[in-house]
């Protein structure tokens, strides 16, 4: 039962640090004086690209994030 606990505290630390992580990089970046994620695609644009997923594609991640949290919540 005692080692069931200290996976459960660890999968909750790791999900925290997951989001801090993934939600707070943006947020340094936007200090850092460089091109963000959209001013490089804008930039790009004028090169040949044979793929570029279309920008709901991405709406891919509410999911996972939901069922990640799932898991830690189980």
């Amino acid at each position: 039962m005692q080692k069931r606990m200290v996976l459960q505290i660890a999968n909750c630390i790791g999900f925290i640090i997951a989001m801090l992580f993934n939600f707070g990089a943006p947020l340094l970046s936007s200090s850092i004086p460089s091109s963000n994620e959209a001013e490089v695609s804008a930039e790009v644009q004028s090169v040949k690209i044979l793929l570029q997923p279309a920008g709901y594609a991405f709406s891919i991640w509410g999911l996972i994030y939901t069922l990640v949290f799932v898991f830690v919540i189980y």
